[in-house]
């Protein structure tokens, strides 16, 4: 399975723990969408990060692969279960451009959030660091990372 990691999943050691079979496949691009922080999470007591449409901007991410059999676990984190009626996130199809490359599209497997709230939440710094550490261990685009170290925090 691929899964383009965009938020906190971007910090490996994170996503290691998550998806024991994981591994990296790419950096990829996810065109007609921004990063926000849509929704505040409990555990983290902080905006979480969101993929919101939107045809001005683009969102850099990870694409990583691994084994069915531990999408399960990945959805548990992700506050997703098929089976029940109201999830944080949903988790979607969408296709990607490995490495920014109109040529090489993908569909991956990415998480959205359900209900969303624009311009309510901010990530906390240790959140948001997550993000932009994940992003600069992955080489993601230098004006992304520049993108996400002007985010501002709560």
């Amino acid at each position: 399975m691929f899964y383009f990691a965009y938020g906190s999943n971007l910090d490996w050691e994170q996503m290691k723990e998550r998806v024991p079979s994981v591994s990296f496949y790419g950096r990829a691009k996810l065109e007609n969408h921004r990063l926000d922080f849509t929704r505040k999470s409990i555990n983290r007591n902080c905006g979480v990060a969101d993929i919101v449409e939107d045809n001005d901007h683009e969102v850099w991410g990870a694409i990583f692969r691994f084994d069915e059999q531990d999408l399960e676990n990945l959805d548990r984190f992700e506050g997703y279960s098929p089976n029940r009626k109201n999830n944080d996130y949903k988790r979607i199809k969408k296709k990607v451009l490995l490495e920014g490359k109109k040529e090489k599209p993908m569909t991956v497997y990415t998480y959205e959030v359900v209900n969303k709230k624009l311009g309510k939440y901010l990530p906390n710094e240790h959140y948001k660091n997550l993000i932009l550490e994940g992003a600069k261990y992955w080489q993601l685009p230098e004006e992304y990372i520049d993108f996400l170290e002007k985010i501002k925090t709560a």
